[in-house]
């Protein structure tokens, strides 16, 4: 019979994580651990104990099962201290910023569901990563209005004529990019100088290989950094850096979290001309992952240890920086972001 390396306790229904065997209790303290440990260092490395915060969701977190779940995650965790001590004091207020692409009704039943759940979250604000637009959510809960309104901004913004030219990679590029300088200018609003992503190590090591691939190697230990920095001093942080996506899912499993993605039948059946770089990396490294435990970790450290001509340790407000992905470069637009340029 199985037992827990944590409280020694024999029982059958022990999980396995490949590097160690815990009871169901705890293995969620474990896991809300590793969050935790994380979030007070990058605190720490930033020097600063904020009262508010924010929580930003990617792009994808609708269409990639992996992503959903991991949001999930780090929006209960972040609300897990105000639901175990209610009346504590000096608890961090979460906003919640969600992206907004083609599937409204998506979007409205999942911003629904979390906050019948987390009565206690901040304000929730959707970023329309073609249209350019913020919104509190209460004033766009209409989602046929939303849809309208997207399409009618889309049409003055970024066409689907525009993107002809682009391949998948470069459409991939260009959303993230707009999402991020949307984020970026909510942060500013909000007057938020550090935000929360749901980068589990495995997303993180795809992220990395990913960078790899498209020529980005130079910026690699600004692009896994555990705190990364960007222009007035504004930082996104990877409390679920060192949880795997495999942890991820035991963890919505034993939580018994509902309206979860079953299945990656989507991204499995997904013809290979159609997909970007990104996406054909997730699944590289999820096959990996799969026979090989801990590649997601190797990828991760190997790229801590990489020295760049840029000294990535001295960026400040007076670096230069690519002024599309906003990365330290000696440039005003890196060779990478060049192709996408008019769209900015």
């Amino acid at each position: 019979m199985a037992v827990c390396v944590k409280c020694k306790r024999e029982d059958p229904s022990c999980i396995d994580i490949k590097f160690a065997i815990y009871c169901s209790p705890c293995f969620l303290e474990a896991t809300y651990h590793k969050y935790r440990i994380l979030l007070a260092r990058s605190r720490e490395s930033l020097h600063c104990s904020p009262s508010r915060g924010l929580l930003l969701l990617p792009k994808d977190f609708l269409t990639s099962p992996q992503v959903y779940r991991a949001s999930r995650v780090l929006i209960h965790f972040s609300q897990l201290p105000s639901i175990q001590e209610p009346a504590r004091k000096n608890l961090v207020t979460y906003d919640l910023a969600v992206p907004v692409g083609e599937d409204f009704e998506k979007v409205k039943m999942f911003v629904e569901s979390v906050r019948a759940e987390y009565p206690l979250l901040g304000d929730i604000y959707t970023l329309s990563y073609a249209s350019g637009e913020i919104k509190k959510y209460h004033e766009c809960s209409n989602s046929a209005g939303v849809k309208d309104n997207y399409e009618e901004c889309s049409n003055s913004a970024i066409t689907i004529d525009d993107l002809d030219n682009l391949s998948n990679t470069l459409k991939e590029d260009l959303f993230n990019y707009k999402l991020l300088h949307l984020q970026l200018k909510l942060m500013n609003q909000l007057q938020v100088d550090r935000s929360c992503t749901p980068e589990t190590s495995t997303a993180l090591a795809s992220h990395i290989l990913t960078c790899t691939c498209k020529g980005r190697g130079k910026f690699l230990p600004w692009d896994s950094a555990l705190a990364q920095s960007f222009p007035g001093n504004l930082f996104f942080c990877r409390p679920l850096k060192e949880i795997s996506d495999r942890e991820i899912e035991l963890y919505c499993q034993e939580a018994n979290f509902t309206n979860l993605f079953p299945s990656d039948h989507q991204t499995k059946t997904q013809a290979i001309s159609s997909l970007s770089i990104d996406q054909l990396t997730v699944n590289f490294l999820n096959n990996l992952e799969s026979e090989n435990p801990g590649t997601a970790n190797v990828v991760i450290r190997t790229s801590s240890k990489v020295t760049t001509v840029t000294d990535l340790s001295k960026v400040d407000e007076n670096s230069v920086r690519c002024k599309i992905c906003l990365a330290p470069n000696d440039l005003e637009i890196c060779p990478s972001c060049s192709p996408i340029r008019d769209f900015f």
